[in-house]
């Protein structure tokens, strides 16, 4: 079994138990430093001086695109890591030099409550545009785990795959953000006419309802392996069926860690 799903480990073979230390499968040589060592002596990288003579040209060629594109993808997210530490900092400053030190806990619920509310209105547009890619979503769907309907439609499943891994439920102070938002005067105020009361009550209701952020939890839970799996597939250079079955088996033993109805999960994936 491999350590994990790099494309390398299809050109190598891990000696004994030290993933530092890997046979060619082209000519049978031991290569220390590691999979990526491995990768550049296949791949004739410019600068390693020992090359794989027996590899086929169009693998030298692949794994070298192979690792120009990985080392511009890690440039990228090192720049975007960047980028966000500085917003943080900048924001921390502001937020220092700004601050009386004097504030009381009410004052802190009220402005966190009024952010809240603005973004509560910001999220309308964007809830237009979901309704009509989601449907019903969560509120709509009576049909437990059917993966034809709710939340596993493909157009649901596209658009969390294309988000990344990583997806996390809200945070308690964030619900608790939202019920306060729900039972505002300000809330009650922007939702004063018949239609949108009525649709201000179903959606106060659902995010009232304990039982809704519980399977919302869950759903995050589930869903994230997969959505491994599905970035693992959708690679330029496609994974032997051995990896993708490993991967799967990963990913239905982390939904059975950590979601309650893991069986219903299963059979959802194994059918």
């Amino acid at each position: 079994m491999t350590p994990n799903p790099d494309i390398g480990w299809q050109f190598g073979q891990m000696v004994g138990d030290n993933r530092k230390t890997i046979r060619c499968k082209f000519c049978g040589k031991v290569i220390t430093g590691g999979i990526t060592r491995l990768k550049q002596y296949i791949a004739h990288v410019t600068g390693n001086v020992e090359i794989c003579h027996k590899a086929h040209k169009e693998i030298s060629s692949m794994l070298r695109k192979h690792l120009q594109d990985s080392k511009t993808s890690r440039s990228s997210m090192q720049r975007k890591k960047q980028i966000a530490l500085d917003s943080i900092t900048q924001n921390t400053r502001v937020s220092e030099s700004g601050s009386s030190g004097g504030d009381d806990i009410e004052d802190i619920e009220n402005r966190e409550l009024q952010k809240a509310i603005k973004e509560g209105r910001k999220t309308r547009v964007i809830e237009e545009q979901m309704r009509n890619r989601y449907g019903q979503g969560f509120s709509g769907s009576s049909s437990g785990l059917d993966p034809d309907s709710g939340p596993y439609n493909q157009s649901m499943i596209n658009t969390i795959a294309e988000a990344g891994t990583g997806i996390k439920g809200p945070k308690g102070r964030q619900i608790g953000d939202l019920k306060r938002m729900c039972t505002s005067g300000d809330w009650e105020a922007d939702n004063n006419t018949s239609k949108r009361r009525k649709e201000a009550e179903n959606i106060a209701s659902i995010i009232m309802d304990g039982r809704f952020w519980k399977r919302a939890h869950d759903i995050c839970a589930a869903i994230e392996p997969l959505v491994k799996v599905l970035k693992l597939v959708d690679q330029d250079q496609k994974p032997t069926m051995s990896i993708i079955y490993e991967a799967m088996d990963r990913a239905k033993m982390e939904i059975k860690d950590n979601t309650r109805d893991w069986q219903s999960y299963w059979d959802i994936i194994d059918n």
